[in-house]
């Protein structure tokens, strides 16, 4: 038989206690290791769907240590083909709002650290359904990464009397350039006429 293993001492045990649990302290102190205490759900848009102008706020994001600042998009489509995965997709709509720091009991009823929200409102854009996008800046790298949010959005009509001219500003139809065409060789071509008619007299 080997020989027994030697106990720790009292004084050993209560060291290491002491300093795991300085540690966790620290951790959640610091906002750091955020994975045990804090699980991102993905970007939510509450509500899920508004008209143009709606009031919007986009929850779920991570905490304010690690995305002190967001962007956020839309694009057509619940489910976009091919996948959009970069920021320079073309298909994106950047939308304009502002970015929220406040406790929001992410880890439970006592949780204050402050966390990050992103409110906005509607763009006058073509109703339907819509794809949501999200990217953090200036805090953790982990979470400065190009992601779809957890679900999709859907633009309302607006309602009678609301202003669309913005609607005209993001379609996915291409302008036919032939009117801007016309325009322009419009006004040579009537001026070399109107020289042609002088010159007969």
């Amino acid at each position: 038989m080997g020989r027994p293993e030697p106990r720790r001492s009292a004084a050993a045990i209560a060291t290491t206690a002491v300093v795991a649990l300085v540690a966790g302290s620290l951790l959640l102190a610091t906002g750091a290791s955020i994975v045990s205490a804090y699980t991102v759900a993905g970007a939510i848009f509450v509500p899920d769907h508004g008209a143009p102008g709606t009031a919007i706020v986009v929850e779920g994001l991570p905490l304010a240590v690690d995305c002190p600042a967001v962007d956020a998009w839309l694009a057509r489509g619940a489910a976009p083909s091919p996948p959009i995965t970069a920021v320079g997709d073309p298909r994106l709509l950047k939308l304009t709002g502002t970015v929220r720091i406040r406790p929001i009991g992410a880890g439970g009823v006592n949780d204050t650290r402050p966390g990050t929200t992103f409110e906005f409102r509607v763009p006058a854009i073509e109703p339907g359904v819509y794809a949501t996008c999200h990217r953090c800046r200036g805090g953790d790298p982990g979470f400065g990464t190009f992601e779809r949010g957890a679900a999709s959005f859907t633009v309302d009509p607006a309602p009678p009397g609301t202003d669309t001219a913005g609607l005209l500003a993001w379609t996915s139809a291409t302008l036919s350039p032939l009117p801007i065409v016309a325009g322009v060789l419009g006004v040579p071509l009537f001026m070399l006429g109107l020289g042609r008619r002088r010159h007969r007299r």
